[in-house]
């Protein structure tokens, strides 16, 4: 790292710390992309259990119907 430094006329410490920052901005990076995966598969449950809800109150209706 002390050559690189030296060869872009850079100071080492700052070469580190350049380096850290991507370090951390990548994790961020692939943290938002798992946290997107998750939301959109919760998307998807969520409007499996909305067909599913509204399918049973329609067959509770029609029971209630039926039963009268």
């Amino acid at each position: 790292m002390v050559y690189v430094a030296k060869d872009l006329g850079l100071s080492e410490p700052l070469l580190y710390s350049w380096k850290a920052q991507q370090k951390k901005s990548g994790e961020s990076i692939e943290n938002q992309k798992l946290q997107q995966a998750e939301l959109a598969r919760l998307k998807r449950e969520n409007a499996l259990l909305a067909e599913e809800n509204a399918f049973l109150k329609k067959a509770a209706a029609h029971f209630t119907k039926k039963s009268k």
